[in-house]
């Protein structure tokens, strides 16, 4: 990884506050085992995080990541309390300007810990881990407004970005983050879909970006993305209930 090019961050937290060791890139991170742990300066592009559980046989687990945008900060979970642990994507921050966040706490074992905040400098600069972030997704995972679609240009420059994976997907991974940070319409969706290979992809991806689309009214035109009618079927059947748990 270029210390170089160095820009975002990236935050992996535990629930149910699971002490873990985190490897980014091949990279022990962390001597000592965590909640949470915060990496600045992630460089844009691929990366592979593995976790390790604290006083745990489970052997190592790891994600594919994928940092598209710059200045911003990405949050990933590890989930414990399933069948087998797995990292999944939690939410997108776009970073307004720095401040201070060195605080401690306190985990369950009543022990004080000193800040779980572990930071990937550039050699010889000063500046301190410190950042605010103006929240684009909510708690749940939902855009908070989503008040017009992005430029025809910054939808060039992603979709540039995802004609350069190869696999389908390493560019779910791209789209649902790109989704989740961005105002897109249904017109740019159906230009996004056009780059998977399979049917079952590009469905997962429609249902994914239902809930933050700009237009609802005009996803209809999402229906010329699938080959098959079986797909569109599944689309609607799925839209259909989500929109009947609304009312």
């Amino acid at each position: 990884m270029s210390l170089n090019a160095l820009s975002s961050s990236l935050v992996i937290f535990s629930d149910n506050n699971v002490k873990f060791y985190l490897f980014l890139d091949g990279t022990r991170i962390n001597n000592v085992a965590l909640t949470k742990i915060e990496v600045s300066n992630i460089s844009l592009g691929e990366h592979r995080i593995q976790v390790k559980l604290y006083n745990s046989n489970i052997v190592p687990f790891d994600e594919q990541i994928v940092i598209t945008e710059k200045d911003a900060t990405y949050e990933y979970v590890v989930i414990t309390n399933g069948a087998r642990p797995i990292i999944k994507f939690y939410a997108a921050y776009s970073n307004l300007y720095l401040q201070d966040h060195s605080n401690n706490y306190t985990d369950n074992d009543n022990e004080q810990v000193s800040s779980d905040v572990v930071n990937i400098r550039e050699q010889g600069q000063q500046q301190d881990n410190v950042r605010k972030s103006l929240k684009i997704t909510n708690e749940t995972g939902m855009q908070e407004k989503c008040i017009s679609p992005i430029s025809k240009q910054d939808l060039d420059n992603f979709l540039k970005k995802l004609q350069e994976k190869t696999f389908d997907d390493t560019k779910e991974i791209m789209v649902r983050q790109f989704i989740k940070t961005n105002c897109i319409s249904s017109s740019q969706l159906v230009l996004i879909l056009q780059h998977f290979d399979y049917e079952d992809t590009k469905l997962s991806v429609a249902k994914f970006a239902y809930s933050y689309i700009y237009d609802k009214n005009n996803y209809y035109l999402i229906n010329s993305a699938f080959e098959y009618s079986s797909s569109v079927n599944k689309l609607n059947k799925y839209i259909r209930k989500i929109e009947k748990g609304k009312n």
